[in-house]
């Protein structure tokens, strides 16, 4: 399990392995729902190039959780909530808050910039995250 949280913590940022894109037949990986709102998309790139895409931020994180192994993630991506663009998980800024329905209620939310995020945070009521808060 340390190698793998070693290798997704040191390799999310690299931007090496570009995100898929998210399409209307895809399913959430951990919870096998359609993934309707892309604004709350996420996906890891695993070492075969396979992405792995997740319809909650939470989905992802228990998905992780869950494979307690050493499985090679050489990239991760979140989706911005506010632009619908990808972002490397580790140049991310998150929110959690009660006020973000997200598909599964996991409720936290990735911004590409932290100035987005302070403003979300502060009139959703919610607080700031960052990467490892969220998935380690």
């Amino acid at each position: 399990m340390l190698l793998c949280i070693s290798l997704l913590a040191v390799a999310c940022g690299t931007g090496r392995p570009a995100p898929v894109d998210v399409t209307a037949e895809d399913m959430c990986e951990h919870c096998r729902m359609a993934i309707s709102e892309v604004r709350f998309a996420a996906e890891l790139i695993d070492s075969e190039g396979t992405a792995h895409k997740f319809d909650d931020l939470a989905c992802m994180k228990s998905y992780l959780q869950d494979r307690k192994s050493d499985m090679m993630i050489p990239a991760c991506f979140v989706m911005d909530y506010e632009t619908r663009i990808w972002v490397a998980g580790r140049e991310a800024t998150y929110v959690r808050s009660q006020e973000f329905k997200t598909p599964m209620a996991g409720g936290i939310v990735a911004f590409k910039d932290r100035q987005s995020a302070e403003k979300a945070a502060l009139s959703r009521k919610g607080a700031l995250m960052s990467f490892d808060e969220v998935f380690m």
